[in-house]
This record gives C-alpha cells, sequence and structure tokens, in this order.
C-alpha cells in the first residue's frame, strides 16, 4: 500500500512539473512577442525620423528655390527699369508713369534712386539715408546685386533689392543704383513658407545667425537664431556643429528639445550670398499621420500576441492532457526507439528475472551480433552455451552467485552461430534491483574493432620503432662517415703546417683535403636533401630544357670519374623527337647522376657503362615520353638487397661496398625525385654480373621542337684534348660582401691568386655604401653573403637596384651562401640577383659565373 502512495505522489509530481514547464513555455514565447513588438517600434521610429527628415529637408529646398527666383525676378525688373529710364533720357514724367504702372504690377512699395553715400531719392520724391550695412561695398566698389533687410521710417520691415547702374541725374540727384523694396509680409505670402500650418517657424538668415525674414506665425526668436537655440538639447549633433553646418553652407536635418516640446530641424543654403533657410517642426505635426498608423500596428500586434498567447497556452495545456492520457503509450515507444538504437549498435542487451531466469527484455540486435534467433529467446541461455567460445570464459556458478549491486566482467573470444570467424566480446554481467523487481542485466559487446585498432597501433608503434633503430644506426653511420673525411681534413693540415716549406708535400696534402672536403659536402648535401624531401618541402622549378644539353653535362661530369678508373662509357640516343621538352633540370640531372655516379663506383676498372635515351610511344600531342636505361658490368646486386635499394640508410654488406664511401641516401633520393616528378624506376640485376636501371617519364613539350640526334656514342677510351680554363678572373676587380673574416681572407686570396683585385665589405650595409661611393665600371661583379648583421643579402642587393648610380641595374650580383636549397636560389633571384654559388665556393664554378657576366 506504501509503495502504490508513493508511486502516486511521483506521478503527481510529475505532472506539476509538466504543468508549470507549460506555463513557463508560455510566457517565454509571450516575452519574445513584446520583444519583436518593441524591436518593431524602434526599427519605425528610426524608419518616422529617416522618412520626415527627407520630406522636410525636400520642402524646405523647394522653398528655397522659390526665394531664389524672387530675387532672379526682382533684379531683372530693376535691370528692365534701369534700361527704361535710360531711354527716357531724362524725361521725368515718362518715368514716373513707368513707375506706377509697375508698382501696381509687382506690389512694391517704393522705388529708389540711390548714391554712392547711399541717399537716396524715391519715385515719391522723398529723400534720406538708405542703411546698406555690410552690403555697401557689394553694392557700389564691387558693383554687384544685392539684397538688404531693413526698414523706412514709420513703416513696416522691409526688404530692399539693389542693382549697380551707369551714373546718371534725375531732377537734379546724382545716382549709380537703383532699388526697391517689398513688404516682408508680401516677401513671405510669395514664398509660401506655410508647411505643416501655423506650428511651423521658418526663418531666412545671415550666416551669424540674424534673421532676414520669417514665416507668418513663427516664434520670436529675439533677432538671432543661435542664440535661440542655446538652451535646446541636440541628438546627434552639438549647437556647435549646426552653426558650422549653416555657415558653411551646408544642408542637413536633425532633432532638438526646446521647452519640453521635440522639434526637426532643417536647414538648406538659400543660394545668394551666405544666407540659409531654417525651420522648426514640432515633430508631433511632422509625424502624425504616421504615428497614428504606428500606434494602430502596436495596437492590433499586441492584440495578435495576446491571442497567441491565449492559444500558446490553450496547446500547451491540451498536450499536457495528452501527456497524462498517453503515458503508457510513451513507454512503449522509448522501447521503439531504444529498440532501433539497439539494432544498429553492437552492444546486446538482456534482461532476466533473478532466479527463474525468465525473458524481460532482448535487444533485436541480437540475431545481428550473435546470430542468435529472437523468437528462440526461451530457450536462450542453452544456445548461448552451444556458441564456440575461447579465452577466459565466464562460469555460470560465478554469475549466479552474484549479490545484488555487483558484477562480473569477462573479455573472450566468440564465435558467432551464423559466422566462421571469432570476435572478440566483452561481456558484463550486473545484478540489479528495478523498482522492486531483482533482475539480471548482461551486455556483450563487440570489441573486435577496438582490438583491430588496437593491432593497428600496436604495428605503427613497431614501425616508428624500427624507423627511430634505422635513424640511429644511420647517425652511426654518419658519425663514422664525416669523421672519416674529417680525420682526412686534420690530419693532412696538421701535416701541411709541419711541411710547409716543402713543397711537394705541400700539393700532395692539399689535394687530399679538397677530395675530403669534396666528400664531407656530398655527405652533407645528401642528408639535406632526404630532410627536406621528408618533410614535404620539395617543389619543382619548371623551365624550357634540351635533353641534349642534360646529356653534355652529364657527359662532363661523369666521363672524367669513368676515365680516371679506364672504364669505356657509352651513350647513346634513338627515337628522340622532341629535344626541347619542360621539366626541372636540376632534379633530372640529379636522378641520372646519382645512378651514374654509383655505376662508376661499383663497376671495376676497364668495365663499361652504357647511358641510353630512347623515345617512347607519345600519350598526346603536348606530351612525349622517354625512358633513361643506365646499365654495367660491375658488381651487381642480390636479389634479397634489390628489395630494400630505396630504403633510407641502407647499403649491401660486402667487401667491396665497404672500400666505397657513401651515406645509403642517393637511391632513396633518386626514387622520392622521381615520383615527385610523376615517373617510374625499375631495377635488374646479379651479383657479380652488373646492375641495369630504367627510368621511364613523361615531359611536357617545350614550344621549342628541336630533336636531338639518334645514334651519338661517346666511349671514354676516346682521345680527346682536355679543355683547359682560362684566366677569367686576371684584371678584375670585385666587391666581395662577406661577414665572415675567415671566408672573406679566403676570397680575397683566391682572387688575388687568380691576378684578380677586390673590396670586402662587412656587412650588407656597407657593401651597399662602398657600391653607392664607386664609380663607373669601378666593380665587375659584386658576390653577395645572405646571411649578414644589419642588412642581409637580399635587403642589400634591392638598395643597390634602386640607387641612381649608372651601374646599379645592370652591375651582375652573385649569391654567395650556405642556403642551398632551390627555394634559396628562387629568392636570391626574386631579390635582383644574377647567379646562385652555394657554400663551400668551388673555385671553377667561380670562374664560370665570372666568364658569364663579365
Amino acid at each position: 500500500m506504501t509503495r502504490g502512495k508513493e508511486i502516486s505522489q511521483m506521478k503527481k509530481n510529475e505532472n506539476g512539473i509538466y504543468f508549470f514547464a507549460a506555463v513557463g513555455v508560455a510566457i517565454a514565447v509571450f516575452m519574445c512577442v513584446g520583444i519583436i513588438l518593441f524591436n518593431y517600434s524602434v526599427n519605425v521610429k528610426k524608419e518616422l525620423y529617416e522618412t520626415s527628415s527627407r520630406n522636410l529637408n525636400e520642402v524646405y529646398k523647394q522653398v528655397s528655390e522659390k526665394f531664389l527666383q524672387i530675387t532672379g525676378q526682382q533684379w531683372k525688373l530693376l535691370r528692365m527699369t534701369g534700361d527704361f529710364i535710360n531711354e527716357a533720357d531724362g524725361n521725368e514724367e515718362d518715368i514716373r508713369s513707368f513707375l506706377n504702372e509697375w508698382k501696381n504690377e509687382w506690389h512694391y512699395t517704393e522705388f529708389y534712386f540711390v548714391d554712392d553715400d547711399c541717399n537716396y531719392l524715391s519715385s515719391a520724391g522723398r529723400r534720406g539715408y538708405l542703411e546698406l550695412g555690410n552690403t555697401w561695398k557689394s553694392l557700389v566698389i564691387n558693383r554687384e546685386s544685392v539684397i538688404v533687410d531693413g526698414s523706412n521710417p514709420g513703416s513696416d520691415e522691409v526688404m530692399f533689392f539693389a542693382i549697380p547702374v551707369d551714373p546718371a541725374y534725375i531732377n537734379g540727384f546724382s545716382y549709380s543704383s537703383i532699388a526697391v523694396s517689398y513688404n516682408t509680409d508680401s516677401i513671405n505670402r510669395e514664398l509660401g513658407i506655410k508647411a505643416f500650418a501655423k506650428d511651423t517657424s521658418s526663418y531666412i538668415v545671415y550666416a551669424n545667425g540674424d534673421i532676414v525674414l520669417k514665416s507668418e506665425g513663427s516664434m520670436d526668436t529675439g533677432g538671432n537664431i543661435f542664440y535661440h537655440l542655446k538652451n535646446a538639447d541636440f541628438y546627434g549633433k552639438s549647437l556647435e556643429g549646426f552653426m558650422q553646418d549653416v555657415k558653411a553652407g551646408e544642408s542637413g536635418e536633425m532633432e532638438f528639445t526646446l521647452d519640453n516640446r521635440q522639434y526637426y530641424l532643417v536647414y538648406v543654403p538659400v543660394g545668394f550670398d551666405n544666407w540659409g533657410l531654417i525651420s522648426m517642426v514640432p515633430i508631433r505635426i511632422a509625424n502624425s499621420s504616421i504615428v497614428a498608423v504606428q500606434q494602430r500596428t502596436v495596437w492590433m500586434a499586441m492584440q495578435i500576441g495576446g491571442l497567441f498567447f491565449i492559444v500558446a497556452v490553450v496547446v500547451l495545456y491540451t498536450y499536457y492532457r495528452r501527456y497524462i492520457s498517453e503515458k503508457n503509450h510513451e513507454i512503449s515507444r522509448r522501447d521503439i526507439l531504444f529498440s532501433i538504437m539497439a539494432k544498429n549498435l553492437d552492444d546486446v542487451y538482456i534482461m532476466l528475472s533473478w532466479g527463474d531466469w525468465r525473458k524481460l527484455y532482448v535487444s533485436r540486435n541480437i540475431e545481428r551480433v550473435l546470430g542468435l534467433k529472437n523468437d528462440e529467446y526461451s530457450e536462450l541461455t542453452d544456445e548461448f552455451k552451444k556458441l564456440d567460445k575461447k579465452g577466459e570464459i565466464p562460469d555460470w556458478n560465478d554469475i549466479t552467485g552474484l549479490d545484488i549491486g555487483e558484477s562480473v566482467v569477462n573479455e573472450y573470444w566468440i564465435k558467432p552461430a551464423d559466422s566462421n570467424e571469432y570476435r572478440l566480446f566483452k561481456q558484463g554481467c550486473y545484478h540489479m534491483d528495478k523498482d522492486g523487481d531483482d533482475v539480471l542485466v548482461v551486455i556483450i559487446s563487440d570489441r573486435t574493432y577496438e582490438q583491430q585498432i588496437r593491432g593497428h597501433m600496436e604495428d605503427a608503434l613497431h614501425t616508428a620503432e624500427a624507423a627511430n633503430l634505422a635513424k640511429s644506426q644511420f647517425l652511426a653511420n654518419m658519425s663514422h662517415d664525416i669523421r672519416t673525411p674529417m680525420n682526412a681534413i686534420v690530419g693532412f693540415s696538421q701535416l701541411l703546417l709541419r711541411h710547409e716549406k716543402n713543397p711537394d708535400k705541400v700539393k700532395k696534402y692539399a689535394e687530399k683535403i679538397v677530395i675530403s672536403s669534396q666528400h664531407l659536402l656530398n655527405l652533407i648535401n645528401d642528408v639535406l636533401d632526404m630532410s627536406k624531401i621528408e618533410s614535404g618541402n620539395t617543389t619543382l622549378n619548371l623551365s624550357d630544357v634540351n635533353i641534349a644539353d642534360i646529356v653534355q653535362e652529364i657527359d662532363n661530369i661523369i666521363r672524367p670519374q669513368a676515365k680516371q678508373k679506364k672504364q669505356t662509357l657509352i651513350i647513346s640516343s634513338d627515337n628522340v623527337e622532341y629535344g626541347w621538352i619542360k621539366t626541372d633540370k636540376l632534379r633530372l640531372n640529379q636522378i641520372l647522376l646519382n645512378i651514374l655516379s654509383n655505376a662508376v663506383k661499383y663497376t671495376p676498372e676497364y668495365g663499361m657503362i652504357t647511358f641510353e635515351i630512347r623515345g617512347m610511344n607519345h600519350t598526346g600531342s603536348q606530351f612525349a615520353k622517354y625512358k633513361f636505361k643506365i646499365s654495367d658490368n660491375g658488381i651487381g646486386m642480390s636479389d634479397g638487397y634489390i628489395k630494400e635499394i630505396f630504403k633510407p640508410f641502407t647499403r649491401e654488406d660486402n667487401n667491396v661496398t665497404d672500400n666505397v664511401q657513401g651515406t645509403g641516401l642517393g637511391m632513396p633520393i633518386t626514387k622520392n625525385l622521381i615520383d615527385l616528378m610523376g615517373g617510374t624506376i625499375k631495377v635488374k640485376s646479379k651479383k657479380g654480373e652488373g646492375s641495369t636501371f630504367e627510368v621511364t617519364m613523361e615531359f611536357m613539350i617545350s614550344e621549342k621542337k628541336t630533336n636531338i640526334q639518334s645514334g651519338t656514342g661517346y666511349a671514354a677510351n676516346m682521345t680527346q684534348e682536355d679543355i683547359k680554363q682560362s684566366r677569367v678572373l686576371e684584371g678584375k676587380k670585385f666587391l666581395v660582401a662577406e661577414d665572415n673574416v675567415i671566408n672573406a681572407e679566403m676570397m680575397r686570396e683566391f682572387l688575388k691568386s687568380e691576378g684578380a683585385l677586390c673590396d670586402i665589405a662587412k656587412d650588407g650595409m656597407a657593401a651597399v655604401n662602398a657600391f653607392s661611393h664607386s664609380v663607373k665600371g669601378q666593380y665587375d661583379l659584386i658576390f653577395m653573403d645572405v646571411q649578414m648583421p644589419n642588412m642581409d643579402g637580399y635587403e642589400a642587393t634591392k638598395a643597390i637596384r634602386q640607387l641612381k648610380h649608372p651601374d646599379a641595374k645592370d652591375i651582375p650580383i652573385v649569391a654567395m651562401t650556405a642556403d642551398a636549397f632551390s627555394n634559396d636560389v628562387k629568392a636570391a633571384f626574386d631579390a635582383g640577383m644574377n647567379a646562385h654559388i652555394s657554400k663551400p665556393v668551388d673555385a671553377e664554378r667561380i670562374r664560370n659565373v665570372a666568364a658569364n657576366f663579365t
């Protein structure tokens, strides 16, 4: 009984929670409607201001144009009158008659003849003084038409329109100007400043704010509009800003509050002199019709919002009632949803009543995961026991012996009923008390995929460890390979100093130091090249290349090596239709030289090496496909090593290779470059008989389609004259920018030995200074280091190119730096340099560069 009351109370609490939740949702909806209405009101108010401002501005621009029209008409009238008076030739009767007719037609108050001292004679014969103020100079001196506000004794305020005329006499009075006056009220009637009824105050003012004209019904401002507005509160702009705009003759509109009333303030230039039109319109008058529409809209929106609120409350209450009546149906729907989820998961959920092990629940995915039919659940335990299992299989007695709240978890292999493979499962058994029901919950989860991931991670770990071991082995090998030439360099250097007076020994030791240094440089270049390839920073620089040039350069490098070992080198070509191609010349040379260098190294004396270039079937009109075949009859390779040849840090272990210097990086670099260029490489080799490398690559055909001669052959044992390098540096003078003292001294001594002179600059700034103070033709070439203090080589080159020195644009500048990658070469050319030499510098390379540019 107590248990039933608790359940009933829990349901009441749950119903109350849902009721208050429904009310909360309704309130939230009402608040959202209120926020929307508020935003609507703000936006409408903003739109009202912008619309009203534009309308007012346009109205008063038209008033301004009307004033200019009236002014033009009056001056035109005066000019016509002046012409008539001149034609009347002093006939006062005709003049008086004409003026009376014009007065009846134009309704002016009086006509005046004015002299240079502002004395006047009116058409009625009165004499007096006309106060022109600051406009006197404009009328009398500058001879310009003017407008002046003022008054006649005993009369209302008037407006004078005056123009200069040729000096003349009338009735004994000398005059140089004529003028006409109008009552201010008549001017106002002509202007028609009556927009927005009598609540509007409109003024025509001077730039200092003094009022010239004001519309009928305008409030009294005391004669100056600026002084009147000093106590007003402006929105968006200050009074000072408003005054500046009026003085500058700019138009605009704004809002202000004065005496607890809000106004629109509109100001536009009249277009005459520095006058302006200023109008103050009460906002309630300007927006009266639109505000009424806004209020009706807001009221309607509030009614709609209230209706929406009532509908929302009714809908939520109805939903709440349905929720109460469909509680049991929702439980069923939850069961369906859970079943759908379970069907698509690899976790099987089973619930059994404790003791009799009756079915309470089984997830529908049991057939997919374990191959057991769900309709056979009554025999579930028996069917499950029949499944093949291996590993740490849990004992049923251990499961049935669990106390409430205890659990046991096992992981073992199960072969599902519809499968031939074992899969790894994790089984968890939980003894639980669910709402007074004693149950056993069993969760069986497929963990095969996770186990596979662990296996892959272990394999990756082993691979990483192997790679780390290989690199450690590489570092050990590199330590040995680097120390070998370093030992020779250090040892022979000491012997060089010890036998400095023995020329033969000095030459011998120096040659060995050069050989060891070159070997050390090759080691470093290979390591850097491989590092850059592995980091993914290697890029291709495509250009038009002639295959014949590549063959010739390779022949110039490899043939002396082959000749030294008395080997025969044969180079031939066949079916090479297109000699000009687009490729990275440096990388293609590197690929072919790596393979040919190995052929020379691993082929004994009197051996034979062949290098064949063969054209293949073209894949299209824009591409040409070539095969580069390199064969030798050297020591060959074992079948096992051929599979490892392209892996980094590997070399075949035998007595012959131990005597050949190398890092084991040449072929991996070659393979990576071929892959980068979209080619393939094949290797055939037999131990003791030699090796053959076939590189197949496809190139875009250059617009230069000259073919090279087929069947060309070269042999290392042919008699040829060695080409001796002439002393191209002799008599030249160079500027060398180098911050390292030893390198600078070495460069000075080398150039001196070649018969050349040089000036040394310790950094980029010093180089720019030295060149800027040189005479035309003083330096033949500049060798520029890159990494220097104060100013680096790139900045120095750019600075030199921008100088007004006669040689600044044309003098050759050669980068001489330890930055040796392709992007470093590109950076040198982008800075304005002409060539790039990587350190350590090579004497032959310096001669070649000097020969090309001097």
